[in-house]
């Protein structure tokens, strides 16, 4: 995946063209993806609640929870269907959520 999507990606060394009546060849400019000014940054949203507590001083109990939650999330596309008529690279993936309890005892 290519970085810097907010930036163009200019090949200033890009196939050329023939020009004026004595048909000189005048080196070009390729524009290999516009700027993409509607990209933004990948929305982390975290939780962890934790419990110690310590019962008769000899048991121990620690439990831990946690989620998380990931927006905007920029992804590669693995395969384009040839009906969409250009080259798309990446799209956004909606979400993504993990959860996660840990519990020990001692």
């Amino acid at each position: 995946m290519t970085a810097f999507f907010y930036l163009s990606q200019i090949d200033m060394s890009g196939t050329g063209y023939w020009f004026g009546m004595d048909r000189a060849y005048r080196s070009g400019i390729t524009i290999g993806r516009y700027a993409n000014d509607q990209i933004t940054w990948e929305i982390a949203k975290k939780t962890n609640l934790g419990i110690e507590l310590g019962l008769f001083n000899d048991l121990t109990l620690l439990t831990d929870y946690f989620t998380e939650t990931r927006e905007n999330i920029l992804q590669t596309r693995t395969d384009i269907p040839t009906t969409m008529g250009g080259s798309v690279q990446c799209h956004r993936q909606t979400w993504v959520l993990q959860k996660d309890m840990d519990l020990k005892w001692s």
